[in-house]
């Protein structure tokens, strides 16, 4: 029975999304749906789910003015996910080319070139056939089964899974076909890998998912396989929304609430363990995931394998075409290009770009700056370019930085700080403060008055209109007559945003001489500034 609307992950998602409790019953709708939900931003997805998790009512605890935009029904027809960077088109090409897909038709139209290979009177391969077809497919299927003291073998190649899926699957993409009597394999088929093979595993993969994946592979076609089936999509997009691999057992459990919110209940104890199992193995087949650590181990009987661990990660074709799947949902995919083909001002704007998180910016930079013969050239090049952008972003970047990285970055830092070709920009105040805090320069490499005007500008940076943070910043400086002696250097170096800095300082300090002092002090500096000069 589905849970009343309101209650459970997936009414939390029917809901948020603007769709009502009928889509639970159609399962191109509820994927197109959960496709979506999955293509929202991280934030929006924890609200969604976060009340659910911990146990109350999404509406209860949504704000709808606190500019997330749930309620905006646009979301549900036309989301939008990324940055998603493209893997290089040499690896997409070389990925394919290496998928078990391609290599597996490959064998089969070898084994049943011409004259090719009798079929029995149903049309299924011979006994011998689908034995010799386990070793060069590796399917691991086997001959004879043994539940107790009974030995059970099997009487068609239709009952060895593996193989017959291959067998089906090469026919439907065209690799072997079937003359008459006889299975033969197909030349034009192997020409065609030679001349495209990410068309070939796009190709394989259409069919596996006008069929489904599961059901194309167990024939059983019960519910919670149709389900399955239909949620690859979110699958894909989980996958390519979040970089790395992803844990085999988180999966199993988010997709165990999501069957059980729909009503597709296990036929078995572990059914959907072993369907989504089946499911990763296809998509493995096929070149779209590649999976690490998984432990199978045999059930009881020692007929289904029953599995635990590891993980899932795209491959480069896999990320190819899941953003094609995406996008074929009408989901709104920002694709950035490769990093050895993206310009200095591409990537500059992804650094500025909200939507990049700084780990998947400086991934994008160190994979730029191996493509590009200049070296340290380049990453001088890159943070000056950075500063003139934008000095917030570089001093979050720069304090960010993976640790490999930061012995490179010292030398431009430090070009940054001291060229005395430019202004002491806020830029320049970044670099120094990062100089400083990394002991790469000490108190006598500069005039104080240099690292004063330093220290204000990237205070002033960090509040960003955040009284919280700037008061915060203030007190950490010690006691009020350091706090005080502060709010005179402020005031002595007259920074570009001194004035916010004390604006907020005096508005917002819980300390009344500091406020005052801070006042005071923003009084007298607009007064300078009002005055001119003699």
């Amino acid at each position: 029975m589905l849970e009343r609307p309101g209650t459970g992950l997936i009414m939390a998602i029917v809901n948020a999304m603007g769709a009502d409790e009928s889509v639970l019953a159609d399962p191109e709708e509820l994927e197109r749906l959960v496709a979506a939900y999955n293509a929202l931003p991280w934030e929006q997805r924890r609200a969604i789910s976060d009340p659910v998790i911990l146990g109350r009512s999404a509406a209860a605890d949504h704000d709808p003015d606190d500019g997330l935009g749930l309620a905006d029904p646009d979301l549900a027809v036309a989301p939008s996910i990324g940055p998603v960077v493209m893997p290089a088109e040499h690896e997409i090409v070389e990925s394919a080319a290496a998928a078990p897909v391609v290599q597996g038709f490959w064998r089969l139209a070898e084994y049943f070139a011409a004259p090719g290979r009798t079929l029995t009177a149903k049309g299924n391969l011979k006994i011998a056939d689908a034995q010799r077809l386990v070793d060069l497919l590796g399917t691991g299927d086997v001959y004879e089964d043994q539940v107790g003291d009974r030995v059970y073998r099997k009487r068609s190649s239709t009952e060895f899974r593996g193989v017959d899926h291959w067998v089906w699957w090469a026919r439907q993409a065209g690799a072997v076909r079937r003359q008459g009597s006889r299975l033969v394999g197909v030349k034009a088929w192997q020409r065609r890998v030679d001349a495209d093979p990410v068309e070939v595993v796009r190709g394989a993969f259409t069919i596996l998912r006008e069929h489904g994946v599961v059901v194309s592979y167990t024939t059983m076609g019960w519910p919670l396989d149709r389900t399955l089936d239909a949620a690859v999509g979110p699958l894909l997009g989980r996958l390519l929304v979040n970089a790395g691999p992803e844990a085999y057992d988180d999966l199993l459990d988010d997709w165990g609430e999501l069957m059980h919110q729909v009503g597709a209940y296990e036929k078995f104890p572990g059914h959907l363990a072993s369907a989504l199992d089946d499911q990763l193995m296809v998509l493995e087949r096929a070149g779209i995931v590649a999976q690490a650590g998984a432990v199978h181990t045999s059930d009881r009987y020692g007929i289904r394998q029953n599995r635990a661990g590891g993980t899932v990660r795209l491959t480069p074709v896999g990320v190819l075409l899941a953003v094609e799947v995406l996008q074929q949902q009408g989901v709104d995919v920002d694709v950035v290009p490769p990093p050895d083909q993206l310009t200095l001002g591409e990537l500059v704007d992804l650094a500025t770009d909200e939507s990049t998180g700084p780990s998947v910016w400086w991934e994008l930079a160190r994979s730029w700056l191996a493509a590009r013969p200049g070296g340290e050239a380049d990453l001088d090049r890159l943070v000056q370019a950075l500063g003139e952008a934008s000095p917030m972003h570089l001093l979050i970047l720069v304090n960010v930085a993976p640790e490999p990285q930061k012995p490179q970055l010292a030398p431009s830092l430090r070009a940054l700080a001291f060229d005395p070709r430019t202004p002491r920009s806020g830029a320049a105040s970044v670099a120094l403060g990062w100089l400083m805090e990394h002991g790469q320069v000490g108190p006598h490499d500069f005039e104080p008055e240099w690292g004063e005007s330093a220290m204000v500008d990237t205070m002033a940076m960090l509040s960003q209109d955040d009284p919280d943070l700037s008061v915060e910043l203030i007190q950490r400086l010690g006691a009020a007559e350091e706090q005080l002696g502060f709010i005179d250097v402020v005031l002595r170096v007259a920074r570009p945003r001194s004035a916010e800095l004390l604006d907020l300082v005096g508005a917002h300090h819980p300390d009344k001489t500091v406020a005052k002092a801070a006042r005071k002090a923003l009084f007298r500096l607009r007064s300078r500034r009002a005055t001119p000069p003699v």
